[in-house]
């Protein structure tokens, strides 16, 4: 008799309630030869790579240079350097644009406003202007509401030519971008998202010959750029969160528009804005989930999640004629922590003339003997809950097999308390 065997299985990751878990692993790898666990991260946005354009409406300025919106994506807002305004949209449907109803506009310090932001609860907005090379502070009496704003006080930049400006998501630092020396710029706030505290602290290079726009991604560890001489959005990875010191150019997409100028995201990434001067439009693109395998490195990312994945897949051959049973199919548990296990194997016998199989743990009979007496093909289970540790020993115990064929295959379905 010839028998092969696969071992496949699913992973359930233990319940701990006092513990969050990453929902972005979607799968697993074990690798049997190294025993490295790897597990694929779902990344949701923020990867330019995957960005398809949606749709696309008109700006209120026919010079428009910055977009953002509120922390929830029920309002917009843009700013453009003809009418000198700042334009609030509100949004029925949270960062789709095609909702977008305009509500109102302000005017700005500056005579030639290019790029727009605001702190995270909105209490706080922000401008920066190429005429006056500064960057202008307001106090929102009402959260993203522009009509209530108050100029509070400005600073000179760093560039001659300031295009845009960003913060990270304390405030305790804030980006500009910067076309007449090509560069980013990163201050200190020692108070957080107080611009008389900032002190400039380091500057690198840009992409772009002409760059108008910057954002970062949530957690600071991408950086992106627009720029209109290739017309391009440029990615960045920041190995330090928000240290610009740590970018690495990454890649770049093109622009819809031939004179791009500010760039958005929504809050998870899954959707990115182009403002463009040339056509007078703002953009929407959206962005694809996309895969990406790394080792796993142990915390709390696997806590309360379940997945399937191959567990090993090891082929066996044997012929057993003996009346005794004997183990056909031998494997030790490599994995560390692992706790139970709920094992299912099928046995499928073309033409048998009697099988008869069970399951041991470290030689201790864990399911009942089954015999396979049928003329053809049967699907034969065993479900059993097992407690199983790092070095047991799986056996699938066999006997009074003439001639036939059996093809064997497994699942198991492990719990690891990480």
């Amino acid at each position: 008799m010839s028998l092969l065997f696969n071992l496949y299985a699913n992973i359930s990751i233990g319940l701990d309630a006092d513990k969050p878990f990453n929902p972005a692993i979607k799968d697993i790898y074990i690798a049997t030869d190294t025993k490295k666990i790897y597990v694929c991260y779902e990344k949701v946005g923020f990867d330019i790579s995957t960005a398809v354009f949606s749709q696309s409406i008109n700006s209120q300025d026919v010079s428009p240079t910055d977009i953002k919106f509120s922390h929830d994506g029920s309002k917009m807002f843009e700013i453009g350097e003809n009418g000198d305004k700042i334009y609030e949209y509100v949004l029925s449907t949270p960062f789709d644009i095609s909702t977008a109803v305009f509500s109102q506009s302000i005017s700005t310090q500056d005579s030639a406003p290019s790029g727009i932001s605001f702190n995270s609860g909105g209490s706080k907005m922000y401008e920066i202007g190429a005429a006056g090379d500064q960057i202008y502070e307001y106090i929102l009496l009402t959260p993203f509401n522009i009509s209530t704003a108050a100029f509070l006080l400005s600073i000179s930049t760093q560039d001659s030519t300031p295009r845009g400006i960003s913060f990270n998501s304390d405030g305790s630092k804030m980006y500009e971008i910067g076309e007449n020396n090509k560069k980013i710029y990163e201050y200190v706030l020692s108070t957080p998202f107080n611009i008389s505290t900032a002190v400039f602290s380091q500057s690198i290079s840009t992409q772009d010959s002409a760059p108008s726009g910057i954002v970062f991604n949530s957690d600071g560890t991408k950086m992106f750029e627009s720029g209109f001489t290739g017309d391009k959005i440029y990615e960045y990875d920041l190995s330090v969160p928000f240290d610009i010191s740590t970018a690495t150019f990454l890649q770049s997409i093109n622009t819809r528009d031939s004179a791009p100028r500010g760039i958005t995201f929504n809050s998870d990434g899954s959707k990115m804005y182009e403002i463009g001067a040339s056509s007078k439009k703002i953009y929407e693109y959206t962005l694809q989930k996309v895969g990406q395998w790394e080792e796993y490195k142990k915390n709390d990312d696997l806590k309360n999640y379940s997945f399937a994945i191959p567990f090993a897949e090891t082929t066996t051959s044997a012929s057993i004629t003996s009346s005794t049973f004997s183990p056909f199919y031998v494997y030790t548990i490599p994995l560390t922590e692992t706790k139970k296990m709920l094992a299912t194997y099928t046995v499928d016998i073309l033409n048998p003339s009697g099988c008869e199989t069970y399951i041991t743990i470290n030689g201790v009979q864990v399911t009942p003997v089954r015999r396979l007496t049928a003329d053809t093909q049967l699907i034969h289970t065993y479900e059993s809950e097992l407690v199983v540790k790092t070095g047991d020993v799986i056996a699938i115990q066999a006997r009074n097999t003439i001639i036939s064929t059996v093809y064997l295959r497994g699942a198991a379905l492990y719990q690891k308390l990480l």
